[in-house]
């Protein structure tokens, strides 16, 4: 029987940083008291009735934003190499896209709690500002994401049920959830599964040769002559 693989502290690290972005996310999606579906009044509204709950989820995503670039960078290791590039690329553009995400909740924060009445103006015109500017990284993620788990299957690193799992909760990343529905914790439970999942085989996988490696072993020895 061969033995286990031993953990080190690198592949510890990385498959915490992987588990990590996504339970990070479902928590602070869970507890926002704010989604998209309302309108701009209305999140001024739930912010001021919640400043807490809008404070913890804008820290959790801030530490999400942080965590991204090596749970990202841990995944491209284990895929093919055009694959990682654009993995690390569009999990970078994310990492952005999160941290935007939560100086919004913050600024959206800060104008609640002024209790003026242009407010609703002014988070109308910075959505309007912003928005072209943090489109694309706010949707990187979920790409990146997608692209990884689909180079993480064709690597053979994980099952077709994990593949399916992870696929579903990477696709509805895409489309718009109302705040705390049955939908949404089903959601990321499946995220929670299939990164889990990814984690866990991470830990205790044998060492993969990185493609630089396995190009240089397949190229042809060059002997000399005397």
């Amino acid at each position: 029987m061969d033995p286990i693989p031993s953990i080190d502290r690198r592949r510890l690290r990385e498959a915490g940083a992987v588990f990590s972005l996504v339970a990070l996310i479902a928590a602070a999606e869970l507890i926002q008291p704010v989604d998209h579906a309302m309108s701009n009044v209305e999140q001024l509204r739930a912010a001021a009735a919640h400043p807490g709950a809008l404070r913890i989820s804008s820290s959790l995503i801030l530490l999400a934003a942080m965590v991204a670039p090596v749970a990202v960078f841990a995944l491209t290791r284990l895929v093919p190499s055009r694959m990682a590039v654009c993995g690390a690329a569009l999990g970078l553009a994310g990492a952005v896209g999160l941290a935007a995400i939560a100086v919004h909740q913050l600024v959206l924060l800060g104008l609640a709690e002024t209790h003026t009445s242009s407010a609703g103006t002014v988070l109308a015109s910075i959505d309007h500002a912003a928005t072209p500017a943090i489109l694309i990284p706010i949707f990187a993620l979920p790409l990146a994401l997608t692209l990884l788990v689909v180079g993480l299957y064709r690597a053979t690193f994980i099952s077709n049920a994990i593949l399916a799992i992870g696929l579903t909760y990477t696709v509805t990343e895409f489309l718009p959830s109302s705040t705390g529905t049955a939908g949404e914790i089903v959601h990321h439970a499946l995220g929670l599964i299939a990164f889990g999942a990814i984690a866990a085989r991470m830990l205790t996988a044998r060492a993969q040769p990185t493609a630089s490696k396995v190009r240089a072993a397949k190229r042809p020895a060059v002997t000399t002559t005397t």
